[in-house]
């Protein structure tokens, strides 16, 4: 014997104002529920590793601002060059090594930016390593 043995035989009521709701919403209403939204993308990006930026000594200062001058001296032949810079995460600390290869359009001193001709700029300060490629001279 059920608590519910008197009215399990009864049929659903119907209300004469309301009509039936679609299935399809009514399962839409039962659907899962996100207490926590934002909670799986807040520990993927806690997840996320960033390198840190790596000391640049005073040799390779020097090793680096020679290959950009030798860039330079022939930049009216828009030199092909592999570029290793830094990009600082803008989330947190830290950040990401990239590898950039393209031919050189302008090395501004004033602004300490590399120019390349199809537009992107790396900033002298994000740089790590700089070579003239084997096609943009035969000098490396």
């Amino acid at each position: 014997m059920s608590e519910f043995d008197d009215i399990i035989h009864l049929t659903r009521p119907i209300s004469k104002n309301h009509p039936p709701m679609q299935l399809i919403n009514r399962a839409a209403q039962f659907g899962a529920f996100k207490a926590l939204s934002g909670h799986a993308e807040a520990l993927s990006e806690e997840a996320r590793i960033t390198d840190s930026w790596k000391e640049i000594t005073q040799e390779k200062t020097d090793i680096l601002n020679q290959r950009i001058s030798e860039a330079k001296a022939h930049i009216d032949e828009n030199p092909e060059v592999k570029v290793i810079y830094f990009v600082p995460d803008e989330k947190k600390d830290g950040g990401s090594y990239q590898t950039y290869i393209g031919k050189l359009r302008i090395i501004d001193d004033t602004l300490n930016i590399l120019t390349f001709t199809n537009g992107m700029q790396i900033p002298f300060s994000q740089i790590y390593n700089f070579e003239l490629t084997k096609n943009g001279s035969d000098k490396t």
